[in-house]
């Protein structure tokens, strides 16, 4: 189907309709009428922008769609969301303040062409969440976002902004939706064995929201199923560092520095990142990932992960915080490189927590140690380890 032309915007291109005069064989006052209708109509559509400002808007958001997808490309099906920070309750409601969710979708039901959508909460949501009423048990609440398209019976009633508040047919952005927030709870359990709801259909799960008896704050973080979307978060390759005892040996790998872990002893590197600032996430925990390789071919090594969070005020003689060790297994090709990540995560509660009644980074720096523990029974790559890169991400 072709495009209709557009109607001019400017009232005097457009030509004078012609109406029966008192010397026409016609009563002119009555017949003229439907002319004047007409002649309104053409000048009010024109007035207004009409179709030209219309398929205008259309052109230029299906333009900044596809910037905004190079601004907001991820590899999460589920998309990226920015803002909906979470603020601590009132009694009991949790706030999520307002933001954006990014992804990609059909431009409408007839086009399955994929545009970058936005939709958008501009007013913060107060959610429920009524604690446990018995001793020792908590309750996960599942707080869950869904996309409403505007359309042309919602966009009246929309809280969106208009780019002509004359016109409601012009939305603000093509790609504009309504992006609706929910909370799902789940059932009172003895702490620890509380189970988190599943996304309604049509929703998608982004916090866990775990409220404990007697507990004055919530513990909030991104949720570990239902693929939640992106948030802006950390992702780093920082420089291996080696302690001033046990640390591994630095040897050269393909003319490339690289630390190396024997077996029988207990050997370390160590990263750090500064985290304060808008660079971490405070509702999602620290990932390590090692690049690896061996000449060995059989045999696990074992990992152990370390961290210390610092903060201004804090004291330097603050214990460090160990994880449990975990082993993997090697390519069974002699110097392949492996990435593993360790299950051994960081919690966000080391580095982040409600400040003022908003979930806020409170560390300043976290420094983490990686130690191959070649002398235990359980380490068992009779060859070094050699780890090549450490990478923290969110």
């Amino acid at each position: 189907m072709s495009t209709p032309a557009f109607i001019p915007q400017d009232t005097s291109a457009i030509p004078a309709v012609r109406f029966y005069t008192q010397f026409d064989p016609y009563y002119y006052s009555t017949d003229n009428r439907p002319l004047q209708d007409l002649d309104t109509n053409v000048r009010l559509t024109a007035g207004q922008g009409g179709d030209s400002a219309r398929r205008a808007v259309i052109l230029t958001e299906l333009a900044l769609g596809e910037v905004f997808r190079q601004l907001f490309t991820t590899s999460n099906a589920s998309g990226y969301v920015t803002g909906l920070g979470v603020t601590s309750p009132t009694g009991t409601t949790l706030t999520v303040q307002p933001g954006s969710w990014y992804q990609l979708a059909a431009l409408n039901d007839s086009i399955s062409t994929q545009v970058l959508k936005q939709s958008l909460l501009l007013a913060p949501a107060a959610l429920t969440i009524p604690a446990p009423t018995v001793s020792g048990q908590s309750i996960n609440y599942l707080v869950q976002i869904s996309a409403s398209s505007l359309t042309s019976t919602n966009m009246l009633t929309s809280a969106l902004p208009l780019l002509d508040s004359t016109n409601p047919m012009l939305p603000g952005l093509l790609v504009n939706g309504e992006l609706l927030v929910g909370i799902k709870a789940g059932v009172s359990a003895v702490t620890g064995s509380q189970v988190t709801p599943t996304a309604d259909a049509g929703y998608t799960a982004l916090y866990v929201v775990t409220s404990t008896y007697g507990s004055a704050s919530p513990s909030v973080q991104l949720s570990p199923a239902g693929s939640p979307p992106s948030m802006p978060g950390l992702n780093h390759a920082p420089v291996i560092q080696y302690p001033l005892s046990g640390a591994a040996t630095p040897v050269a790998v393909g003319g490339i520095p690289v630390a190396s872990c024997p077996q029988s002893v207990a050997t370390s590197v160590a990263v750090s990142t500064t985290i304060q600032g808008k660079q971490i996430n405070p509702f999602a925990p620290i990932k390590v990932s090692l690049l690896v390789s061996s000449t060995g071919v059989s045999g696990v090594p074992q990992v152990q992960l370390k961290y210390l969070a610092m903060a201004e005020g804090g004291s330097t003689s603050a214990a460090v915080v160990t994880l449990t060790a975990e082993t993997f297994a090697i390519p069974t090709t002699a110097n392949t490189l492996l990435t593993y990540t360790m299950t051994a995560t960081v919690p966000a509660s080391a580095f982040a927590s409600f400040v003022s009644t908003v979930w806020k980074v409170t560390a300043d720096k976290v420094t983490f140690t990686v130690t191959r523990n070649g002398n235990v029974g359980a380490d068992t790559l009779a060859s070094p380890l050699y780890i090549h890169d450490i990478i923290l991400s969110q």
